[in-house]
C-alpha cells in the first residue's frame, strides 16, 4: 500500500495543516488516495459488502480491519496505518502517538438526507481524538452527491454533552 498516497504528508507542509487544523478544527486533503488505490477500495468495499450477512446495515460496518472479524480487511489498516498518515495524525495530536481505536466502511448514498446523518460531533468526549474520513468515490464541490460536510470551529466551544442525542447536536450546532 506504499503507493497509496497521491503526495506525502511529510516535510514543509506539515506545520501549516497543523495550525490549520488547530485553527478550524478539521483539514482537508483533496485527492489524497491515488486513483488506483481508490478504485481498489471500491472493489474490496463491494465485495466485502456482497459477502455481508443479511442482519448486517449495508451503509455501516465497523471494525472491519480488527483480526477477530469474520473476514478482517488488512487493506484498511494499511491505509490507516501508514506512515505518512500516521506523521500528518501526530502532527495534528501536538506530537502524541496515534493508535488506531476504530475503522468504519460507511456508504452514504447521495440521496442520504440530513435526518438520515444528523450534525454530531466523532470521537469520544474527552481526550484527543481525530477521525479521518477517506472518500473513495469523487465527491462533488458542493456534497451533493453524499459527502461530508464540516462546521468550522465548534471544536473550540467544546464537546457536546454524550447524552444530547441527534436532537440537540442539530440544535446546539445551528447556534454555531
Amino acid at each position: 500500500m506504499s503507493a497509496a498516497f497521491t503526495r506525502s504528508v511529510r516535510g514543509d507542509g506539515l506545520g501549516a495543516l497543523a495550525a490549520e487544523f488547530s485553527a478550524r478544527g478539521f483539514i482537508i486533503l483533496p485527492r489524497l488516495l491515488t486513483a488506483r488505490a481508490a478504485g481498489a477500495g471500491v472493489r474490496r468495499c463491494d465485495a466485502m459488502l456482497g459477502r455481508r450477512d443479511g442482519s448486517v446495515p449495508a451503509e455501516w460496518l465497523l471494525g472491519t480491519h480488527q483480526r477477530n472479524q469474520l473476514e478482517p480487511q488488512a487493506w484498511i489498516s494499511d491505509i490507516a496505518l501508514h506512515p505518512d498518515l500516521m506523521t500528518l495524525i501526530r502532527a495534528l495530536l501536538g506530537g502524541e502517538r496515534p493508535a488506531l481505536l476504530s475503522t468504519q466502511v460507511f456508504v452514504k448514498e447521495p440521496s442520504a438526507s440530513a435526518a438520515e446523518v444528523p450534525w454530531h460531533q466523532d470521537g469520544p468526549s474527552g481526550g484527543n481524538s481525530i477521525a479521518v474520513w477517506l472518500a473513495l468515490d469523487a465527491i462533488a464541490a458542493d456534497g451533493s452527491n453524499g459527502g461530508l460536510q464540516v462546521l468550522p470551529w465548534p471544536h473550540a466551544r467544546g464537546r457536546l454533552p454524550a447524552d444530547a442525542g441527534a436532537g440537540a447536536a442539530s440544535t446546539a450546532y445551528d447556534r454555531i
